[in-house]
């Protein structure tokens, strides 16, 4: 075979490895594309030279420093930027093509809007705002006490958004995002710079741009106290104990509760139903102890109703079987059927027993120490009186020497002025 022939030479990939420069850096190399010239970059796309296919040596043309830097400088401002800060930015995409700010509704006693668009953008937005402008501060009482900080973060979300500052659930909800926001940033850097590094190698300067050394620094003290240690072990502890974890992924219970009825047009769904929607995962399924609960609910509703009685409800069969493992149980105001903003509990009667005996322990303990105020009051009060009459007595003993001696001063004055006629 004639390797000199065009005709047997692949095109598409013939690539002849030349040695430009021996002196060239990395850099330079990298503008030659690693010293491999391709014949189709060369515009040779219709015929090849047989000097290419033979040993004969190419010519190929010297540059000079001055034509590299500006070849490198060409290809810096063609290199596309690429910005890593994406925050608002899908906002931004959807505000432009709704051609309108998204309107934000919060009903009242909720955390969160009821649409998952709405809860999603406006919690999303709410970290954005929480991390770019607001000190991070080792207590969310401190955002209390100062409130121009909760002012302000309101403030920076509704920049993006339709909705009624001015509205008590609005500022409910905000207030809510912003909290949880706080203690998700704390818990990443403590996490991330704290957790599991010795004492003398936690860092003295913040690890984060967005947080400055002083905040850092009160953050690292507070971490390191052992009240905060004591604390940390007892909510985990207590997150220990959770037996129903909701699988609605990162989307709230109102909101994963909209979605259902929308997908669920036209079919009501009651407190058991929800329950079941909630903590079923696509993957995982239900957990033991939801299955246990569920059929617990099932066999409660399954009872006859006595003759005369009135049916059940079904949410207060699911709230007595939730309160028996968990007095503390909020599910049914989570996904809103109870409102949060008047407190209301559904107990079993063996909560309400305990809860009933907690409250008279108290109250007596609370009457012992009112006794015992009494006591000391009516102590008190007593020896004010004796001491009050004490100075009385003391005062008047004290007027009456005054007098007598303003008597002998003026008999006195009598005798020298007689002494002086």
């Amino acid at each position: 075979m004639d390797v000199g022939s065009p005709a047997n030479v692949d095109e598409g990939s013939l690539h002849v490895h030349v040695d430009v420069r021996s002196s060239m850096h990395e850099d330079e190399r990298s503008l030659m594309h690693g010293g491999e010239v391709s014949l189709m970059q060369m515009g040779e796309t219709s015929h090849v030279p047989s000097t290419l296919c033979t040993n004969q040596p190419i010519e190929v043309p010297e540059f000079s420093d001055q034509q590299l830097d500006q070849q490198r400088q060409m290809d810096i401002e063609a290199t596309p930027i690429v910005d890593k800060c994406r925050n608002g930015k899908g906002l931004e995409r959807l505000t432009k093509e709704l051609g309108s700010k998204i309107i934000i509704q919060v009903a009242e006693g909720k955390k969160r809007p009821d649409k998952p668009a709405q809860a999603a953008k406006l919690a999303s937005q709410g970290g954005v705002a929480a991390r770019q402008h607001l000190p991070l501060l080792p207590h969310f009482k401190e955002y209390k006490a100062n409130g121009h900080h909760i002012d302000n973060f309101i403030g920076k979300v509704a920049i993006n958004f339709d909705m009624d500052t001015r509205s008590d659930a609005v500022k409910y909800a905000c207030t809510d995002i912003l909290k949880t926001a706080l203690k998700n940033r704390r818990h990443h850097l403590k996490k991330k710079h704290f957790d599991n590094v010795p004492a003398n190698l936690v860092s003295v300067k913040s690890p984060d741009k967005n947080v400055t050394d002083a905040e850092w620094q009160r953050l690292v003290k507070m971490w390191s106290t052992p009240r905060h240690k004591e604390t940390c072990q007892s909510n985990k502890e207590n997150r220990s104990k959770v037996k129903f974890h909701r699988k609605t992924g990162s989307c709230p219970y109102i909101s994963h509760v909209h979605a259902l009825k929308e997908a669920r047009k036209g079919e009501e769904l009651t407190a058991f139903d929800l329950f079941k929607e909630c903590h079923n995962g696509n993957k995982t399924g239900f957990s033991e102890p939801v299955k246990k609960a569920i059929a617990d609910m099932e066999k409660a509703m399954e009872q006859g109703v006595p003759e005369g009685g009135e049916p059940k409800n079904v949410a207060a069969v699911v709230a007595d079987i939730l309160t028996k493992e968990c007095p503390s149980s909020t599910f049914l105001q989570n996904v809103g059927l109870e409102s949060s903003s008047k407190k209301k509990f559904n107990r079993s009667a063996a909560a309400l027993d305990a809860h009933v005996q907690e409250l008279e322990y108290k109250l007596e303990k609370e009457r012992r120490v009112a006794e015992l105020m009494r006591e000391e009051l009516v102590e008190v009060k007593k020896k004010s009186e004796e001491t009050e009459a004490a100075r009385t007595a003391e005062y008047q003993l004290l007027l009456q020497r005054v007098e007598a001696t303003d008597g002998r001063f003026a008999r006195l004055m009598d005798l020298f002025e007689g002494k002086i006629v």
